[in-house]
């Protein structure tokens, strides 16, 4: 028999992950809204709280927004959550250590995982991607039992580093990246037969970044503690930039 795996917000990446994780795992999906149809079309099961009691992992898949109402209703589990091991998948990964393991029991095990990947960039296949893991209270056995799971099982490139160094570095990588994709998408770029090479690439890099949602890009741009200050030195340069050209 599978061990059960419960996930905690069904949105697009938790359906996305359901065709990886069944081959291992009995899937339970949790979710606010009516997540009935999705369920039935990916053949899991949809549960409750209660469904936690029975599992051996918990994926919290819910936005950044969202962990302080889901810190509150797992406090109120206790014992329920005892040896589990519960696991984020946040685009940021110091607020979801801040915010989750102080509610957990001592027992449980916190683990913070950055899948470098989704539906949108990865449509067919996961083998090689890149998944950051961050240890956040966890001892190693069970820690370098999900690490092999995540290489052996899932065939994805693991790499691992401290939550406030997956920030600071994301703070580059991904604020940057979606804040100037967002901005070209306010701007309006034209499509033109007289595109450059570079043209077209910044036209692609627009339109791939602005799949993504509005509250995934929020939780990027406003939920890395070392976004700001990245935001604020590209507004600088930007700044400098136009009183050089206009002086």
């Amino acid at each position: 028999m599978k061990p059960r795996l419960v996930i905690i917000g069904f949105g697009s990446f938790g359906q996305y992950m359901v065709k990886y994780l069944r081959r291992a795992f009995d899937i339970v999906a949790i979710d606010e809204r009516d997540i009935s149809a999705d369920c039935q079309r990916l053949g899991v099961t949809r549960g409750d709280y209660s469904s936690l009691a029975a599992a051996r992992i918990i994926i919290a898949g819910v936005p950044v927004q969202g962990l302080e109402d889901l810190a509150a209703r797992l406090a109120g589990l206790g014992e329920a959550l005892e040896g589990k091991v519960i696991v984020d998948v946040c685009s940021v990964k110091v607020v979801p250590g801040e915010i989750l393991i102080p509610k957990l029991p001592k027992s449980a095990h916190f683990i913070s995982l950055h899948p470098l990947f989704g539906p949108v960039s990865a449509p067919h296949s996961i083998e090689g991607r890149l998944t950051v893991m961050c240890p956040g209270r966890v001892n190693d056995r069970v820690y370098q039992r999900v690490r092999r799971f995540l290489m052996r099982s899932l065939h994805l490139t693991v790499v691992e580093c401290d939550a406030h160094e997956h920030d600071q570095t994301m703070a580059y990588v991904q604020v940057l990246t979606h804040l100037i994709g967002r901005a070209l998408k306010e701007v309006g770029l034209p499509d033109t037969s007289l595109a450059t090479t570079a043209y077209a690439r910044m036209r692609e890099m627009m339109n791939v970044l602005t799949l993504d949602s509005w509250p995934l890009f929020v939780t990027i741009a406003k939920h890395n503690p070392y976004s700001k200050d990245v935001r604020t030195r590209l507004q600088t340069a930007f700044d400098r930039l136009n009183a050089a050209i206009d002086g």
